[in-house]
């Protein structure tokens, strides 16, 4: 019975110290994040650039993810983490993806993983300089409440992967997509020595 008790307390506390965190993650607000603009925005794209609207401003997330909004998402309160973009690239341990097609397979199982039932429709691009990449369009839900809609773009050149990646609440994606267009792009991939 001893043995129980000192289960349940510990129970107790994880849960509490947990839910504690978890709600430090929802409160925060647009002013508590840092924003990155101008040189200190530069240096925090290490592997690419993107030119962000004037309109959009830009943000480290507290996963430590380079982020972008409109800034009329940040008036909108509670919806600021909603419509947000974001660039990452894969790291060898991640993915060790040797082609497009092997990136499109890691993509899908991943995806799969999260959201079992999500049907994913490649659209092949053709990029200028760094050939064939993929663009996925595809719907979700927070609690089935929300509906989001979502568009992951893979790029695969030289050996390195990347998804660049907009989530949109649905009713503010037609607000913003053509500054999402500008934003892939003007997406450039930094040469590595």
């Amino acid at each position: 019975m001893k043995n129980f008790i000192a289960f349940l307390f510990l129970v107790i506390i994880y849960s509490c110290s947990t839910l504690k965190n978890v709600k430090a993650i929802k409160n925060i607000s647009p002013d508590q994040q840092e924003l990155l603009q101008g040189e200190a925005l530069q240096k925090a794209y290490k592997t690419y650039s993107l030119q962000i609207p004037e309109t959009w401003y830009s943000y480290r997330d507290v996963h430590g993810h380079i982020m972008h909004s409109p800034k009329v998402m940040r008036k909108r309160g509670h919806n600021f983490y909603e419509n947000n973009f974001y660039v990452t690239e894969y790291s060898t341990k991640v993915c060790n993806a040797k082609s497009r097609k092997e990136l499109l397979a890691f993509y899908t199982k991943r995806m799969k993983k999260f959201y079992p039932r999500i049907n994913i429709v490649p659209q092949k691009f053709l990029h200028k300089k760094y050939g064939v990449y993929y663009l996925m369009k595809y719907t979700t839900s927070w609690h089935k409440k929300k509906l989001f809609t979502n568009v992951d773009v893979l790029y695969h050149y030289n050996n390195r992967n990347f998804i660049l990646r907009y989530n949109s609440e649905n009713k503010y994606y037609d607000e913003f997509i053509k500054d999402v267009a500008s934003i892939i792009n003007s997406f450039t991939i930094k040469e590595t020595n």
